[in-house]
């Protein structure tokens, strides 16, 4: 089956990753959607070679050259990655991974060409030291409040439909899911390209979101629990598993095929 790259569209799986038990499935789903406007109406460039990155466990070789930061937000931004790996090998890579990310990020909102993007941002959600950096340096006019709540309030409906995706009426919140895809159209900036985008990712969530074998909707994708990441995830029994599922999941998705599957 051919599969759409959802990798290109989310690279906020690099906190998932790091600390998958603090972030649900809607909320990934949503990160996604984020990003995905953010690559189609701002053109951001996005970080290059990102799966394989993840699925070399923080290569050294993926690190960017690019403006590094201050002293004081480094230790910061280490201090979050490193906090949940205990080996000093993988807190090592952490750290030199996260400057990667946070170079990447920062060359990506320095290059912005209007203001859609200076809404509540991902980066306030998954690390609050980031919403200093923000609203520190970003400022809104008129226009880009407009567009800002126009994405926020569409994020908003999504992000309530998406919890119904684990439900017994699946197929109804797809639909619904399907339908909110129009009112992107409404921002400027979005095109049909990116409306078929969204047919496309939903068509993948509707076949792999009951798939067990590790390729289901929050899995490979967006928290790396696939057998081909080096990273261990025994620790998180019940990332990426249906309601009801967390005690029988090891090490991953692998397990939860006698209890609803992979969310």
């Amino acid at each position: 089956m051919n599969k759409i790259d959802l990798t290109k569209y989310s690279p906020p799986q690099t906190y998932l990753l790091l600390n998958p038990k603090d972030y649900s499935i809607k909320e990934c789903f949503k990160y996604c959607v984020m990003d995905l406007i953010l690559k189609k109406v701002l053109s951001i460039e996005l970080v290059e070679n990102y799966s394989e990155s993840l699925n070399t466990s923080f290569t050294y070789k993926y690190i960017k050259k690019g403006k590094h930061f201050n002293s004081y937000e480094t230790n910061l931004y280490e201090t979050h990655f490193t906090s949940v790996f205990t080996d000093e090998t993988d807190q090592i890579q952490a750290r030199y991974f996260a400057k990667a990310v946070m170079e990447s990020s920062l060359k990506r909102i320095s290059n912005l060409r209007n203001d859609i993007l200076k809404t509540e941002p991902i980066v306030n959600r998954l690390n609050p030291s980031w919403a200093f950096w923000w609203n520190r340096n970003l400022k809104l006019d008129s226009t880009g409040k407009k567009q800002a709540n126009s994405i926020r309030q569409i994020l908003n409906t999504i992000e309530s439909e998406i919890q119904h995706l684990a439900s017994t009426d699946k197929e109804k919140a797809l639909s619904k899911l399907k339908s909110l895809g129009n009112n992107f159209l409404l921002i400027p900036g979005f095109d049909q390209n990116m409306l078929e985008d969204f047919e496309t990712l939903f068509k993948e969530i509707d076949k792999d979101s009951a798939r067990s074998d590790g390729y289901g909707i929050g899995c490979s994708y967006w928290i790396g629990c696939d057998t081909g990441n080096t990273l261990d995830f025994s620790d998180f029994a019940d990332v990426g598993c249906s309601s009801g599922c967390s005690s029988g999941c090891g090490g991953g998705c692998s397990g939860c095929s006698g209890c609803g599957g992979c969310s």
